[in-house]
């Protein structure tokens, strides 16, 4: 968040997976403007629309009528702490810029910055940039995020072993709980503002991404992952509203049962659990998770590739 890195640099260690979601863009002559997401809107005027990323994005592209947009999401798209809000700016942008705009924006990195001027700018959503940076770059990434505006994209060195290694000892859990991101990252916001103990939290979580980068290029796969548990029990302390006792009883459970650590990904509350744990173990992680009702096991790989129009 602005509110952190404009006084201290942060940084988030990310890996883009193979769970997608899918922007089209149809231009639609001599009608209005419809939207298909999680609800349908049929328009006469973009300023009714109630989709505050997609009519910003359009407001951006100068486009107020005659277009048809649809997203599919491979996974639950409100409030999963995978980026996904972020990633369906980032393709609602790449979409845009190849239908209307001639490709100019070509580069991932002003892909990101231009889905983050949408998203933290035009909408005044109080997120951070880390989320439109992984989606535009894709693969493994150190993102740091300066007090200029500037971002770093660092590519941690690690060999295809390695790699396979920690595909293997994480496990993708669906909570059954959506919550507002937003809502969550407020709070976050204040803990930031008041400075103090909130913040050398965050200071530490900036530190033990570079750990953590580090531990991946070395080849110590098993000490990155036990850098999960610590991050998580500081992660709870930043804000209330982070975790609450159904998340931590399955927090707990999956430990005893055999994970070395997790965490709730994004800012907390509800979305995705991601947990380190050895394929020995993890037959009987799953069994404990598959107890909670709601709570889903997705299997996954990492993703090489950022955001890209595959039809035009």
């Amino acid at each position: 968040m602005k509110s952190f890195y404009s006084a201290s640099p942060g940084a988030a260690l990310s890996a883009t997976i193979d769970k997608y979601i899918n922007v089209c863009i149809h231009k639609t002559p001599n009608r209005g403007i419809r939207i298909m997401y999680d609800e349908v809107e049929d328009l006469d005027s973009l300023d009714k629309m109630n989709h505050e990323i997609t009519k910003q994005t359009l407001q951006y592209f100068k486009v107020d009528r005659e277009i048809t947009i649809a997203s599919l999401s491979d996974i639950p798209s409100k409030g999963s702490g995978l980026g996904s809000s972020s990633a369906f700016t980032v393709g609602l942008v790449n979409g845009c810029d190849a239908a209307y705009n001639g490709l100019n924006i070509c580069s991932p990195n002003a892909l990101a910055e231009t889905a983050c001027e949408v998203e933290i700018d035009r909408c005044g959503y109080p997120i951070g940039k880390q989320d439109q940076y992984a989606a535009a770059f894709g693969g493994l990434n150190l993102f740091q995020f300066n007090s200029n505006e500037t971002v770093n994209v660092l590519k941690p060195t690690t060999n295809a072993q390695d790699l396979q290694k920690l595909e293997n000892n994480l496990l993708l859990v669906y909570s059954g709980v959506s919550r507002s991101a937003n809502e969550i990252l407020k709070k976050h916001n204040d803990a930031i503002k008041l400075g103090g103990d909130k913040f050398k939290l965050i200071q530490k979580a900036v530190d033990r991404a570079f750990v953590a980068a580090t531990y991946l290029g070395e080849g110590k796969i098993d000490d990155f992952g036990n850098l999960f548990h610590e991050a998580w029990m500081e992660k709870k302390e930043i804000a209330k509203g982070i975790s609450q006792s159904f998340f931590d009883d399955v927090y707990d459970k999956a430990i005893k049962a055999g994970a070395i650590g997790g965490k709730l990904l994004g800012a907390g509350g509800g979305g995705f659990f991601l947990f380190y744990v050895s394929p020995e173990k993890r037959q009987n992680v799953i069994n404990e998770i598959n107890k909670f009702v709601g709570c889903k096991v997705y299997n996954f790989k990492f993703s090489w590739e950022g955001s890209k129009v595959v039809l035009k």
